[in-house]
């Protein structure tokens, strides 16, 4: 088709036709039925596709539709295979009909489709049964539809759907980053905890992340898989000749779990990391639209992963050793058997060098030096009685009174702040990773 710009045609399509829409774009159906991700809709329905996204439309009848976006973003596709996936919805119905509950575990690198064939799947099983209760246990916390970016969530499913973000989120679990290669062990307790409350549901589809190629992706999803212990295992991937490549993690448990293998789809959309970016950055700033600053004293608060407030405050003596030999003001500094955690006002002059000049009079295992600015932007979560409430961002911090300024949504009262890893600017932009 020819570029042109943002308009409104009136196209039919032929039935049993394929095609991609790229958005955004709205869709609206004047006659004829179609199929998205095993969702149907018939006339007067209406389609919403965003900047970013693509959805497969599936033309089951003759249909007029009236489309208001770019012309060249509607792209026939050629080829649409479906049997390897209409093999697997059968065998998730055969295993339910014969067990009370189901596991079904998706591993894929990025790109690969996971979260379009788990709402493919989810759409089947509802259109076969509209009573099973359908989970999905959403691990990705970098490109997570589910739940917020830095988090993992639980959301239940009981009507179909084409998009995840309109799952209902049942609980969540704050990691602190967009990936999981520096916070395993934080997303090991995450998986525990969110596996805790699948009790009611029937069938479980857990989404995970695309890094499956090196030794340490390897051993964090032989972990969860060991934890999960799905039914199945669904293994996203290329073909190779004549059969789908198998990931190299998924080999040893050929003979303990049902994996069964589906050919990576040619039309799926393809993100940059632009795009990933972008998309978070979006969802952050739907989430604090409403926020208000709200100031709390920390010694009164529990604070988990950080460094603050493990030690004790430096002798007067030994503080001004270190600022004369830095060239440096203080701002807060406390000492432990672990850390010798130092706060000023500007880092960015001082280099692991100058840090290095204090080793010989430092007995802690680490030295770390962080200015304000630094800090500033850090993503919390906040909690109550173990209970997550939502996040929230560092805005100030007053280290003489041990007073936080946080940048918030919740409302409720907070008991705990879990701190993140990953900072963002005023206009919730990303800006760098931290471990504070």
């Amino acid at each position: 088709m020819s570029k042109m710009g943002s308009i409104k045609i009136n196209k039919t399509f032929k039935k049993d036709s394929w095609f991609k829409f790229i958005g955004p774009c709205k869709v609206k159906i004047t006659s004829g039925l179609i199929s998205v991700l095993n969702k149907k809709f018939n006339d007067s329905a209406e389609l919403i596709i965003k900047k970013n996204k693509a959805l497969p439309v599936h033309f089951l009848e003759e249909t007029d539709l009236v489309i208001t976006g770019i012309e060249d973003k509607i792209i026939e596709l050629d080829e649409i295979k479906t049997k390897d996936r209409v093999s697997l919805s059968e065998k998730i119905k055969s295993m339910v009909l014969e067990r009370k509950k189901i596991k079904v575990l998706i591993i894929g690198d990025l790109d690969s489709g996971k979260s379009t064939l788990i709402i493919q799947m989810i759409n089947s099983l509802l259109e076969f049964d509209n009573k099973f209760k359908i989970g999905l246990l959403d691990l990705d916390m970098g490109q997570g539809a589910l739940t917020l970016p830095t988090t993992i969530g639980l959301g239940t499913i009981s009507e179909p759907i084409i998009d995840i973000k309109t799952i209902k989120t049942e609980a969540m679990a704050f990691i602190g980053n967009n990936s999981p290669s520096r916070h395993m062990l934080r997303c090991i307790y995450g998986l525990i905890k969110l596996l805790d409350k699948i009790e009611d549901i029937k069938i479980l589809f857990i989404d995970t992340t695309g890094w499956v190629n090196d030794p340490a992706a390897r051993a964090y999803k032989t972990t969860k898989i060991q934890i999960i212990q799905p039914d199945i295992i669904v293994n996203i991937n290329n073909r190779i000749k004549n059969e789908v490549k198998i990931y190299p993690l998924l080999i040893p448990f050929m003979n303990i779990y049902e994996i069964i293998p589906i050919e990576k789809s040619n039309n799926i959309f393809p993100r940059t990391r632009e795009m990933r970016k972008t998309l978070r950055e979006n969802a952050y700033a739907r989430y604090f639209l409403n926020s208000k600053t709200k100031t709390y004293n920390y010694e009164e608060l529990s604070l988990i992963n950080t460094r603050l407030n493990l030690g004790k405050p430096l002798i007067p003596s030994f503080k001004k050793y270190i600022e004369e030999k830095l060239g440096i003001k203080i701002i807060y500094s406390e000492i432990s058997e672990e850390t010798l955690l130092i706060i000023v006002k500007n880092s960015s002059f001082i280099s692991y060098d100058d840090l290095h000049k204090l080793r010989p009079q430092i007995e802690s295992s680490e030295i770390r030096l962080y200015g304000l600015n630094e800090i500033k932007g850090l993503i919390l979560g906040l909690y109550n009685d173990k209970r997550l409430l939502g996040l929230g961002l560092i805005k100030e911090m007053d280290f003489k009174n041990k007073n936080i300024d946080i940048f918030t949504p919740v409302e409720e009262k907070i008991s705990q702040i879990n701190f993140g890893s990953r900072t963002l600017t005023d206009d919730l932009k990303e800006k760098s990773y931290l471990e504070f």
